[in-house]
Formats: structure tokens, C-alpha cells, sequence
């Protein structure tokens, strides 16, 4: 998957640094326009952007219908429930990948990894964070706040409608499963 690792100044740190790996709805280069990555490395934090599946330079590697605006990644989405997976598991998966390479090198401080996510990365973060407690904070920026809509939804994105997870409970109860991180 694409990504970028950022190292803070060696000045800023010593031993072994934290790491931030940063999970943009719109991939990695959104998370560098926004500021975010420059500013956590000026904090003397590492930082790995990824482009998880879908987004950023995987952006557009599945043909597309156009649906419009509200309907983003109609087809992706539905491709990836062919193969029986839904695009928010593999991208769950994407993210623990990266996990990996973060805390297999040597100047990071496998004990001290956070995520940040936006959006329908913000969600990813989440669920990758209940699965995997090397994660130990968690920052969700423009997280969708219910799976329950009074009206109709638009623009959440397909890949974050989950076969049965309402079974499980709805965002407020994925989100204490992980607390107090």
C-alpha cells in the first residue's frame, strides 16, 4: 500500500520514538495538505500516512459508475462483497498491515502507537483499534456518529455499511470497547 514515513528530528527525541499512523478518508495526501503531518512531526512524532485500499494512489483501480456525490465508492464497495469481504474489513486489514512495518523498526517505540483517522478513515481507526491493542490512542476526526439515520443518508460511503453490525451495537458501543484509549 502507498505510504509515507515521516521521522521527527532526531534533536526532538530521545531513544525510541512514538508513532502516529494517520488513515485519511481521502488518503495521505489530504492528511499532508491539512497540516496534520507536519504538525505531529514537529511534535517529535513519527508519522506513517497511508493509502489504505480505496483512496489516494488506489484511488480509481476499480472502474466506477457515477452515482454522483452522495454515493462514494458504489463500486468498490460492491466488489468487494463479491469476494465476501466488505471493504471496511479489508481496510481494517490494510491498517494492522501498517501497524506491522511501524513497529517492526528499529527507532520506533512499538509501546507507544496511536491512529488518527478522518472520516471513513476515522471508522477504519476504530475498528482497527478494537482489534489490535498495540493501538494505544485514538483520535477520530469526522467519524460517523450513528449507523441509525432519521432520514435518508448521503455521502457516508458505502464502505461503511457492515453486514450486521447493528447486531453488535452501534458506534457509541464500538467506540467504549476500546476506552479509555
Amino acid at each position: 500500500m502507498p505510504a509515507t514515513l515521516c521521522l521527527p528530528n532526531r534533536s526532538l527525541t530521545s531513544g525510541k520514538t512514538p508513532a502516529v499512523l494517520v488513515v485519511d478518508q481521502d488518503g495521505k495526501k489530504s492528511a499532508f495538505d491539512r497540516g496534520l503531518v507536519e504538525q505531529l512531526v514537529s511534535q517529535g512524532q513519527a508519522v506513517l500516512a497511508i493509502d489504505y485500499r480505496g483512496t489516494g494512489e488506489t484511488d480509481g483501480t476499480v472502474p466506477t459508475i457515477g452515482y454522483g456525490p452522495g454515493t462514494p465508492e458504489y463500486n468498490l464497495s460492491n466488489y468487494a462483497l463479491l469476494l465476501c469481504r466488505p471493504l471496511m474489513g479489508m481496510r481494517v486489514h490494510d491498517i494492522r498491515c501498517a501497524l506491522d512495518f511501524l513497529a517492526q523498526r528499529k527507532e520506533i517505540d512499538a509501546n507507544r502507537l496511536s491512529i488518527a483517522g478522518r472520516g471513513r478513515g476515522a471508522l477504519a481507526a476504530l475498528l482497527a483499534a478494537m482489534f489490535d491493542d498495540r493501538i494505544k490512542a485514538v483520535v477520530a476526526e469526522e467519524l460517523l456518529s450513528s449507523w441509525i439515520f432519521a432520514e435518508e443518508f448521503v455521502d457516508i460511503g458505502l464502505s461503511t455499511l457492515i453486514p450486521q453490525i447493528l447486531t453488535v451495537g452501534d458506534i457509541q458501543h464500538l467506540a467504549a470497547c476500546i476506552a479509555p484509549r
